[in-house]
């Protein structure tokens, strides 16, 4: 065999290669609904949107959650028929008090459901779920809501969690560890060894 054809023979195992791995990737790659918000379509379709939807999926952040209600997905698996199905461990207040549960029972009671999500056409989706464990109802769609009403939905969200986080940090505002502290350089832990530049005790109320 020439060198010209070695060459070839080595592009083309290579071109295979590469081709054998890029159907693999697709055939390991599975469907997953996109994050966002979603509704049942209809003439009230936007208007439902700008008001988050009939129920928001954000896998990424192994969640699902509606009016009243909120789930954290515990497990994601695929079933024969293409078929996502979440299991979930989920807050419902309206259920909890149907079932008799008061109060701060009520907000605190958790229930085991299952929620079970097929593509229907690009991010439409057929969903059926659980009710206290059990299917009462037959499989429903839903639409991915419009850009604007995903993006108004994610700006407060995100507005929402940085005014959580300064709440946070005010009820517990940062403070020095207790302990030696010194300037660093070249001997810095020759001055740490000799109580180094300050001492800090906040719970004694003492810098020394």
């Amino acid at each position: 065999m020439t060198y010209a054809a070695l060459a070839l023979a080595c592009v083309a195992g290579q071109i295979t290669d590469v081709s054998a791995q890029n159907t693999t990737k697709l055939t390991v790659e599975k469907w997953r609904p996109a994050d966002g918000l979603y509704a049942s379509p209809g003439k009230d379709f936007e208007a439902q949107c700008l008001e988050y939807g009939d129920f928001i999926i954000e896998l990424s952040r192994n969640s699902v959650g509606g009016n009243e209600w909120g789930c954290r997905v515990r497990t994601v698996s695929d079933m024969a028929d293409g078929t996502v199905k979440l299991d979930m461990s989920c807050d419902d207040y309206n259920l909890a008090e149907t079932l008799g549960s008061r109060g701060r029972n009520a907000e605190d009671r958790k229930f085991r459901e299952t929620m079970l999500v097929r593509q229907v056409d690009g991010k439409a989706i057929s969903v059926r779920k659980t009710l206290n464990g059990k299917f009462k109802g037959p499989a429903w769609r839903a639409d991915y809501c419009p850009p604007g009403a995903q993006r108004l939905y994610a700006d407060n969200k995100a507005q929402d969690e940085r005014k959580a986080a300064e709440q946070s940090a005010m009820q517990h505002p940062w403070r020095p560890k207790p302990g030696v502290y010194a300037t660093p350089g070249t001997d810095f832990s020759e001055r740490c060894l000799q109580s180094g530049t300050t001492t800090i005790d906040l719970d004694q109320r003492s810098i020394a």
